[in-house]
């Protein structure tokens, strides 16, 4: 069932590291980019990018400027240096 409180996007994996992103709307609603471990599998770090409850989408990668892009439904996009 999918759970419009909580709405996560499709996975970014950094090359070269052992960082996984991820968009998230939490419980609350608030959007943030999420930087997983993938060796523990927990949350390393996050970025809040919105308080309003809209979904992001999938996080690219900006190698050459070591950045991440994510998008939000509102067509606002969010530019991140990494790592954060």
């Amino acid at each position: 069932m999918d759970d419009p409180a909580h709405r996560t996007s499709i996975a970014l994996f950094r090359p070269g590291t052992d960082e996984l992103y991820v968009g998230v709307r939490d419980h609350l609603g608030a959007a943030s980019l999420l930087r997983i471990n993938t060796a523990t599998g927990s949350v390393a770090a996050s970025v809040s990018l919105e308080t309003s409850a809209l979904t992001v989408g999938a996080p690219s990668l900006d190698v050459g400027y070591g950045v991440a892009h994510v998008g939000s439904e509102l067509g606002v996009l969010y530019a991140v240096q990494l790592p954060f």
